[in-house]
């Protein structure tokens, strides 16, 4: 539902787009704000209820939630997969990750994801994600993924892996 409120929105200019003429737009400005609002409210009660991290296309609900609600709603929401291993991790697999390549010229290229803080970097500041990330794998009990993705999203953060590194 999010995706066809956000697609209306464009025809009536939101995201810096310039508006259709009124005769094109399939929905009032009116019935748009009702529809936002209703989108608004489904994405509230899955933070609520702890499923939001598993919706597809998460980030880009981030972002209609950042312009429909407030950035403050999705800053609370991401700090608090901070306090739940199996959350946070959930949310760090889904963000969205650059594809990459490993391998040779000889050889096809196995093709995996670069995972790094930037993406919540619109919505918080990334700084307890990578903390969180070190604490994590401090522990030791991580099965591989789990510890690749943690390290990955570690040494991003603190600089320590860059792009031409991959």
């Amino acid at each position: 539902m999010e995706d066809v409120v956000a697609d209306l929105g464009l025809e009536h200019g939101r995201h810096g787009r310039e508006p259709k003429p009124a005769e094109q737009q399939r929905v009032t400005a009116a019935h748009l704000q009702d529809l936002e609002s209703i989108a608004l409210g489904r994405i509230r009660r899955a933070a609520a209820a702890g499923t939001l991290v598993m919706t597809p296309g998460l980030h880009s609900v981030l972002y209609r939630w950042k312009a429909w609600g407030s950035t403050e709603e999705v800053a609370q929401w991401l700090h608090g997969a901070l306090g739940d291993d199996e959350t946070y991790l959930t949310l760090l697999d889904r963000l969205p990750g650059q594809p990459t390549s490993a391998g040779d010229r000889d050889r096809v290229a196995s093709r995996r994801l670069k995972i790094d803080p930037e993406p919540v970097r619109p919505f918080v500041d990334p700084g307890p994600f990578v903390d969180r990330a070190r604490e994590m794998l401090a522990r030791g009990d991580l099965d591989d993924h789990r510890r690749a993705l943690l390290q990955q999203f570690y040494d991003r953060g603190t600089g320590r892996l860059q792009d031409s590194e991959d």
